[in-house]
């Protein structure tokens, strides 16, 4: 497991665990961590030089609005930051057909024998809470509600892919719920694990954070529901550091 050098901010009481970290660049530390794990985050078990995946994740990138570049480097921290608190990733970052988004949840992510289902909302000159609200929001409607892509399905596809590697038993409560959904029975938001994240960019000029206040500011967020609930909130200086880490050749 690797080390999170960006010690995160942790608050932790009944069904509710909230994570704050920073990343205020990409730089020594930072960037060995990210070596060492994108490979994994984009490719699964199918290992690939670094070198390769930076330039595949390069090509893939090169047509996407700004906008989705925030989302997807706001994505990409998130699952570095799950990889170092034991969380196992179920999905593929990179999308099964090349060139399109996902069509269901962010992330899906098992922990012992629970999964959790992510959602990852991300801006600039906004702030967490707002984020936190908009991804649990999401969370909620694809879990409960007949919304237009069947989020079940998309998740089944990547866990069940090769390079992912999950436990038969995942895919089996995940089968269920895609025919649960496709047949209007929809489940009930208190009994999953919602993972609901939220990420601030900053415009490229660093300045620290109150990582208590962030986390007493998603205390009173008191529409959070769930079996459990887990929140992360991250502050980046820019998301453009990113793709100027993908440009490096070693």
């Amino acid at each position: 497991m690797p080390k999170l050098l960006l010690e995160p901010y942790i608050y932790e009481y009944e069904n509710l665990k909230i994570s704050v970290f920073d990343v205020p660049d990409i730089t020594g530390a930072t960037r060995d961590i990210i070596d060492q794990e994108i490979s994994n985050i984009c490719k699964g078990n199918n290992q690939t030089d670094l070198l390769l995946v930076k330039k595949e994740l390069k090509r893939r990138s090169s047509n996407w609005s700004d906008f989705q570049k925030m989302g997807a480097v706001a994505e990409f921290f998130i699952h570095l930051y799950m990889k170092t608190q034991d969380y196992k990733q179920e999905f593929l970052f990179f999308n099964l057909e090349e060139g399109s988004l996902k069509k269901g949840f962010d992330g899906l992510y098992t922990k012992g024998d629970e999964f959790w289902v992510m959602e990852s909302k991300s801006g600039e000159n906004t702030v967490h809470e707002s984020k936190v609200r908009e991804a649990f929001n999401d969370l909620s409607d694809k879990i409960t509600t007949n919304v237009a892509n069947n989020p079940w399905q998309n998740a089944y596809n990547h866990a069940a892919h090769r390079d992912v590697g999950s436990a038969e038993r995942l895919l089996t409560d995940l089968r269920r719920m895609e025919e649960d959904f496709e047949n209007d029975r929809y489940q009930n938001i208190e009994e999953q694990n919602v993972m609901p994240c939220a990420t601030v960019f900053l415009g490229g000029v660093w300045t620290e954070q109150n990582h208590e206040d962030i986390v007493q500011t998603i205390k009173n967020i008191n529409t959070l529901r769930g079996k459990k609930i887990h929140v992360v909130c991250v502050t980046q200086a820019s998301y453009d550091a990113f793709f100027e880490y993908l440009e490096e050749q070693q």
